[in-house]
């Protein structure tokens, strides 16, 4: 029976993998995205020709998936708390959402910046300065089934109103499946729709944040099973999965290299390691603008 509308749920937001509650949301990607980050993981990056996504709890800044959160809690308080079925509703899926217990069946990101010249990004994400802006083509990220781009939206307007909207039209289908499932079924139901609020809060920040241009890589199969993958940082051990390139040499358009450091022998160093592993075609450049940390 849980299959059964598991199954429904799915085909009710069939298109949970275009993202509707991103409508009003421009989501025009660019040509190039840049993806900052370490030297080291530039080099595992062409090796492996992969791509690491790190599961939504366990992101650098664990603020942004509290904050999509803490505005699910005020949507529920705000709108819902006046009708006893829609609040009832609303709780349970939020404390699916928000358990102790880590879903494998999850959104799985990877962030990209529209310029490679935010002083802010190079900063946070490339070793300060010291790392690298790794230019992606678009086109490198249609290739594979089960995964897309989506643009983060800044402010809380478009995200409430999604989840108004996407409550309001599962409510007569939980309650339908309240009262023919047992309990325990009835609670795998509402984790997979839990993990639906956990991809809308994956494309949440703070419009102060709205500097940024953020897009995110991830699997829009969200119920499909993955293969794991785990590293250890800083004492945590953290899940991801892997995006596999078809040919990383066709992937890559260019790299800015930092300009904290010894930069030019971190461009000559890339440049050999370029033409070792057949990317002789890919741009390197020195990112000139100066800054300081």
């Amino acid at each position: 029976m849980y299959s059964d509308y598991s199954k429904k749920f799915m085909q009710l937001f069939s298109d949970v993998g275009e993202a509707p509650y991103l409508d009003g949301v421009d989501r025009t990607i660019p040509d190039t995205l840049w993806h900052y980050t370490s030297i080291s993981a530039l080099k595992s990056i062409i090796e492996t020709k992969t791509l690491r996504l790190g599961h939504i709890r366990f992101m650098n800044d664990g603020a942004e998936f509290e904050y999509g959160s803490r505005i699910l809690r005020e949507i529920s308080i705000e709108d819902f708390s006046g009708s006893s079925e829609f609040f009832s509703l609303f709780q349970d899926i939020l404390t699916m959402s928000t358990s102790a217990d880590v879903p494998v069946a999850t959104p799985f990101i990877a962030s990209f910046c529209s310029k490679h010249d935010s002083l802010p990004h190079w900063q946070s994400y490339a070793s300060g300065g010291r790392g690298v802006a790794i230019g992606f083509k678009r086109e490198a990220f249609s290739k594979v089934p089960g995964f897309g781009i989506l643009p983060v939206m800044y402010g809380e307007s478009n995200f409430k109103r999604a989840v108004r909207s996407i409550i309001e039209k599962i409510a007569d289908f939980c309650g339908d499946a309240k009262n023919n499932l047992d309990g325990g079924d009835y609670n795998l139901l509402l984790i997979d729709i839990s993990v639906m609020f956990d991809a809308m809060c994956m494309t949440l920040k703070h419009n102060a944040l709205e500097f940024e241009n953020e897009f995110r890589l991830c699997n829009t199969d969200y119920y499909k099973k993955v293969n794991l993958c785990f590293t250890e940082n800083s004492g945590i051990i953290k899940p991801h999965i892997l995006y596999n390139f078809n040919d990383i040499s066709d992937a890559v358009d260019r790299i800015f290299v930092g300009p904290v450091g010894p930069q030019s022998l971190a461009y000559d160093g890339i440049k050999c390691f370029l033409d070792f592993k057949g990317l002789r075609t890919t741009k390197v450049e020195k990112f000139e603008t100066p800054f300081r940390f």
